[in-house]
Order: C-alpha cells, then structure tokens, then sequence
C-alpha cells in the first residue's frame, strides 16, 4: 500500500508529467507543460515534409523565373586563338596563302552576338504561364503538407495526453482494487465472505495490475511518438498538462450548416486548390507543345573582330584604282536580321508530345474531380464526427457520475451484507470504464474540431481567429 499511494502522489502533484524525467519514477512534476497549439507549431516547423516542401516551393520558382528570363534577348560572347600548322599545310602562313584565303599561323578572334526570339514568343510564354501555374501548385501544396504536419502534432499531444489520464485511471483501479483486497480478507477473517469472494477481489487486482501495465507501455509509446513529432530530443523536457480539459470545448465554438463547410472547403483547401493550379499548369504545357508547330522567327545580330587581321593593298590596274585597306577598315565585322527554323519532318515526334500533354491534362482533370469528392466526404463525416463527439462528452460526463454514485452506493450495500461482492466489483469496474471513456471523449473531441478545421482548409489553432 505504501508504494502504491506513493505512485498516486506522483501522479497528481505539480502543473504537468514526464514520463522519463528518472529511470526510478514513471512521472515527475515540471514547470512549463506543452500546450496543443504548442505542439502544432513545433510539428509544422519540424516536419521533414514541411522542409522539403520548402525546397520544392523554391525549386518551382526558379523553373518559373528561368522560363520569364528565356524570354528576353540572349547575348553571347565568343572569342578564340588559334595556331595553324604550317608544317602540315605549308601555304599557311605565306603571301600566296593569304591570298588563297588560307589562315596566317596564328589568329584570334570575339565575337559578340545578340539573339531575340519573335514568333518563337509564343511557346516561351505558354512555358512560362504552365510554370507559373506549378509554382503556384508548389506553394499550395506546401500549405497542404504544413496543415498535415500540424496535424500530425496535434494529434500527438491529445494521444500523449489522453494516454496520462488513462495510466491515472488504471492506477486508481489498483488502488481501489488493493482497497477492495484488504477489506475483503478482513471479511473473509471475521467469517462474512467465502474463499471464492477473496479470489475474485484478487482476480480483479491481477486484471487491473495488468491494464496498468499496458497503460504505462502505451504513455510511453505515446511519448516517444509525440517527442519524434515536435522534434524533442530529449524526453525529459517532455511535460503535459495535468488538466483533463477539452482545448477546444470550453470556446463554446458554433457548428455552422453542413453546406457551409463543404462551400467553405471547395474555396479555401490547399489540396484543391493545388490540382487546380496542376491543371492549369497542364493545359498550358499542351499549348506550349502545339504550338511547336509553329515557325521560330528570332532576330540576331553579330559582332566580331579579327585581331590579326593585316592592311591589305590592292594595286591599281587598267579599269581601276589602287585600293588601300587599313587594318581598321577590316578587322571588324557586323550583320543583322531575321533568322527562321521551321522542322518540317520530325517523324511524329511533336505528334507524340502533343498526345502525351493531352493525356496530362485529362489526367490533371480527373484528379481535380477527385480531390473535389473526396472533400466533401471529409467534410460530411468530420462534421458528424464532431457533433457525435460532443454528445459522447456530455453523455460520458454524466456517466461518470452516475458511475461514481453506484460504486458508492454498491461499496456501502457490500459492507451491510446487502449487495455481493460480483456486484461491487461489476460497479468498480463500471466506474474505471466511464472514467476511460471520458478520457477518451475529451481526446477524441478536439481531434474532432481539429479535423473538421483541416478538412476545410482552415488554419488548426486553438487560437481566436
């Protein structure tokens, strides 16, 4: 009995628990407990598909940038120095080569060449808006995953804890199963119960040692669970609150109509609103690729120059003058205009890129349709869930109590020889289960709210909004 009231004690002092603050105690007090919000801020921050979506987001954006800026005149620069052999060609290099138009020995020359697509606009701009549209994809589905990932911490908490009120009711079933021992070898001393009755109270003391232990495995299972959620390294900062109290029950926060919700999430989930972007991103990738079809007109212009270039003199003859050419006059060259490539012949190439776009985009549809469907079976069931969760809390509350009165009453008619010890213990383990069942309820209540909350896109807080 010492022990066992000991662990009572350890139980229910302090502002919150740590299931492995000493390798001796299975809690200990702490000072500052995690809340629920606590934890969904911790979890969004921490989640590796968080993280990556982060990247993802960057990585989409850049393709969108690189898309915008291949739109814009490309100028290049090229330059080279190069050493003929004249030992493999011996006309390299002398007067009669040159003027043959063949190379001196060596020869450096740049080149500085602007290009500026024009009609080949068109497929760049519809790059750029299926870019864009993916971007934009990219950064609905990272919202997407943080509200997962919020979720997820959530979820984590409210186990934790509900885990914590169900090990205190376990180990209050041993308590009063212990009790229910010792007072029922006293009775069986004094010649008022049988051998079998004393059996059954320990029969009963071996079920709850039992559920007891099951409740510490599944606290720790929980624990280790939330700590790999919120990124905590170290378990023994890991504290709860000692309150069994609904985060969300007591803001009395009104249910809207069922069509309300459903509305609400067909405009605002990130999920939706993700393939939305996806497929406008697909429909813009297929007339990107029609219209390869078309033509690319690009202006270019060059200019280069021939650092070895030499004076060229042209002697007079009969029906003209002498000509002088300074090296000034023709070691630059420049051209512009317009220049077409039109492939006329790929063997069904385009044709095959156009049928894989168009399979994308329908493929892209469907999805759409599908995530629309799916939302509103969320919706529906998590709104019925939350009004079927207040209803289980008010009915476990009274149950509770109800629970409470009938152990009283059966402990009392069991000292007077009225009631058997079947009955007394059939109203002690009445009373542990309606104390489960509230630990459950308070649980199973906000993860309620929280659910339909994600369901319809909105941000999970328990925060005034």
């Amino acid at each position: 009995m010492k022990t066992s009231k000991r662990r009572v004690l350890l139980i229910t002092v302090g502002v919150g628990t740590s299931l492995f603050a000493t390798s001796h105690n299975i809690f200990a007090a702490a000072n500052n407990p995690l809340t629920l919000e606590t934890s969904m801020n911790m979890a969004e921050d921490y989640a590796f598909s968080a993280r990556i979506a982060e990247y993802s987001v960057e990585s989409s954006q850049g393709k969108a940038d690189e898309q915008l800026r291949s739109m814009l005149p490309n100028i290049s620069l090229s330059g080279n120095y190069l050493k003929y052999d004249n030992h493999v060609n011996k006309a390299v290099g002398t007067t009669v080569g040159a003027e043959l138009g063949l190379p001196d020995t060596t020869a450096s020359t740049a080149a500085l060449t602007l290009t500026q697509p024009l009609v080949g606009l068109i497929p760049l701009f519809l790059s750029l808006q299926a870019a864009s549209a993916q971007a934009e994809a990219a950064l609905h589905s990272r919202n997407q995953t943080r509200a997962d990932a919020r979720f997820l911490g959530a979820n984590s908490f409210i186990n934790a804890v509900k885990a914590i009120q169900l090990l205190n009711v376990a180990d209050s079933s041993v308590q009063v199963a212990q009790t229910q021992l010792h007072d029922g070898v006293a009775q069986y001393n004094a010649g008022k119960l049988t051998n079998a009755d004393v059996l059954k109270f320990k029969l009963n003391l071996e079920n709850s040692k039992t559920n007891l232990i099951q409740a510490q495995t599944t606290a720790k299972i929980t624990f280790l669970t939330l700590a790999e959620t919120t990124g905590i390294k170290d378990l023994s900062l890991i504290t709860l609150p000692k309150e069994n109290t609904s985060a969300l029950e007591k803001k009395k926060l009104p249910l809207k109509n069922l069509g309300g919700y459903i509305s609400e999430a067909l405009s605002s989930r990130s999920d939706l609103l993700a393939a939305k972007s996806m497929l406008q991103g697909a429909k813009y990738s297929k007339y990107a690729t029609e219209s390869s079809y078309l033509p690319s007109v690009n202006f270019v212009s060059s200019y280069s120059r021939n650092f070895k270039t030499d004076a060229i003199d042209i002697p007079a003859t009969q029906v003209s003058p002498a000509i002088n050419y300074s090296k000034s006059d023709i070691q630059d060259m420049f051209y512009y205009g317009i220049q077409l490539n039109w492939n006329l012949l790929d063997w069904g190439v385009r044709q095959a890129q156009i049928s894989e776009a168009v399979a994308n985009e329908s493929s892209a549809n469907i999805q759409q349709e599908q995530i629309e469907s799916q939302i509103k079976i969320d919706v529906t069931n998590n709104f019925l869930r939350l009004k079927d969760a207040y209803q289980t809390l008010d009915s476990a509350k009274v149950s509770v109590e109800y629970a409470k009165d009938v152990f009283l009453q059966m402990e009392a008619q069991f000292n007077n020889g009225q009631a058997t010890t079947t009955d007394v213990l059939a109203a002690s383990n009445d009373q542990t289960s309606a104390m489960a069942k509230l630990a459950n309820a308070v649980g199973d209540l906000d993860i309620a709210w929280l659910s339909l909350q994600k369901s319809v896109g909105d941000r999970l807080t328990t925060l005034d909004k």
